[in-house]
């Protein structure tokens, strides 16, 4: 098997020792799979494996590249609710405006697109104010939020 096609299997079985080793041995971070174009971090941000995901973003992953949905791993990590997943890639610089091929922005996808959360409160544990976060997006996203114990979000 090469070496990319390793990545993968490290990735999905959670093998971070393996994974690790297969980026210091130059397997692409970049590689695109077939046929939904999903990256290696793609498929850790669906995982929610931030250790993962390190080792990808210290291998030079790149945090902005996108599927046949023009969706990225923020877009994955925020869909699947991986709170962790996305406030790593937000700090390693993924893109809050990048819109997939319905025009949904990364928190839109969170949002809107997750039938089985409508009317469940999501919390986001971001170090940063979320409002901070928001106001970076263009155009702005403002959200109603609700305070218990920390901040929350209420799908409208």
């Amino acid at each position: 098997m090469d070496l990319d096609k390793s990545l993968y299997c490290a990735i999905l079985k959670g093998d971070v020792s393996e994974v690790q080793s297969l980026v210091e041995r130059g397997a692409s971070v970049n590689t695109a799979s077939y046929p939904d174009n999903w990256s290696p971090l793609h498929y850790a941000a669906l995982l929610n494996r931030p250790d993962v995901m390190q080792l990808l973003i210290k291998g030079n992953a790149d945090v902005n590249l996108v599927d046949t949905n023009d969706e990225t791993a923020l877009h994955v990590a925020f869909f699947h609710d991986n709170i962790h997943a996305a406030e790593l890639l937000i700090q390693n610089g993924s893109s809050l405006n990048l819109q997939n091929i319905e025009g949904r922005r990364p928190f839109e996808v969170a949002v809107n697109d997750r039938p089985h959360n409508y009317g469940k409160r999501v919390n986001f544990e971001c170090e940063d104010s979320l409002d901070d976060i928001f106001r970076t997006m263009t155009p702005p996203v403002t959200v109603r939020k609700t305070y218990v114990m920390k901040e929350t979000i209420a799908y409208p």
